[in-house]
């Protein structure tokens, strides 16, 4: 209950936003499906926006548009591709150095649903049955994004109780990008790969079981003398020092031939804005250059977790 009041009160500054979100998540009665509003998204490498209801599970967002910029080449709820324009998709575009340590997701893939409250520029709104009518078509995609994957038993219920727990991914055997992990402290990752005995501050923690390992706590932006930046399809991570000097003596080229990190990006929670820890993928070194700095490129979008070393 305090997970839905939450979200639902970010919505209270926009009152059509509010409206309109929480019709869908009545109508929808679904707690199997978790959401969150007000969703920040990479939309390029270096711009970000927001969208007002997010489904992680199937991928799916709503945005309520106030303003009605469509034209005949939208596309209403299409797949976003980051090769194509992103002129057809009204976000709410928004300064991504104030955001810069939000949670702020890669959306290749994801499908963006528009909600049209005005018809025109003048903001002459939609009558209410209009926008009824909107809501519920809606609302019969999202339904039939989840039936696809039940139907193909690959959807995972929601289960608040379970999702920050490391034993919920110890048991899985693997941590997976599709699944959107979030876990609450570096402690609670590292227990996942079979981790013994307390944390200290260091940016990477070995691997107990991989050799040539290392587990990553990513800060993407600029922290003290370095910055580390992911591109918007989440292949890449280039981390760099922001000054010559500190370029021309040392490296962030990985040592003792850990080329492989399993990558966890430092954000603020959605909701409570605490720190947290989103899962990313596998990375292994690809090249450096002082201009460019180090680059490691995303291998595999799952790693395998493990039980207490012995």
């Amino acid at each position: 209950m305090d997970y839905v009041i939450g979200q639902m009160s970010k919505m209270q500054t926009n009152s059509y936003a509010a409206y309109v979100v929480n019709r869908i998540i009545n109508l929808l009665d679904d707690l199997s499906l978790k959401f969150v509003t007000q969703q920040l998204i990479r939309k390029s490498d270096h711009k970000i926006a927001l969208t007002d209801l997010y489904f992680p599970q199937i991928e799916v967002h709503v945005t309520i548009v106030d303003v009605d910029y469509s034209n005949k080449n939208t596309t209403t709820g299409q797949r976003i591709d980051l090769g194509e324009s992103q002129q057809s998709t009204h976000l709410r575009q928004l300064n991504s150095d104030i955001y810069s340590d939000e949670d702020i997701i890669n959306i290749v893939g994801h499908r963006i649903l528009k909600i049209h409250i005005a018809q025109d520029k003048a903001m002459s709104i939609h009558s209410l049955n209009h926008i009824h009518h909107q809501i519920s078509v809606v609302i019969e995609k999202i339904r039939y994004e989840k039936a696809l994957l039940v139907n193909n038993s690959i959807f995972k219920p929601w289960n608040i109780h379970t999702e920050y727990n490391p034993k919920t991914y110890v048991d899985l055997g693997e941590i997976s990008l599709e699944d959107h992990v979030v876990l609450k402290s570096r402690q609670d990752v590292c227990n996942c790969f079979g981790y013994r005995g307390q944390l200290d501050q260091q940016v990477c923690i070995k691997h107990p079981w991989e050799a040539d390992t290392n587990i990553w706590f990513v800060r993407l932006y600029q922290h003290n003398h370095s910055v580390s930046e992911i591109t918007a399809d989440g292949l890449l991570i280039t981390e760099k020092f922001l000054d010559d000097t500190h370029g021309k003596q040392q490296t962030l080229k990985p040592k003792d031939g850990m080329n492989k990190r399993i990558v966890f990006s430092r954000i603020k929670d959605n909701l409570s804005h605490q720190v947290m820890y989103r899962f990313m993928g596998m990375f292994t070194f690809d090249s450096e250059t002082i201009e460019t700095g180090v680059v490691w490129r995303r291998v595999s979008t799952t790693v395998k977790t493990y039980a207490v070393k012995e």
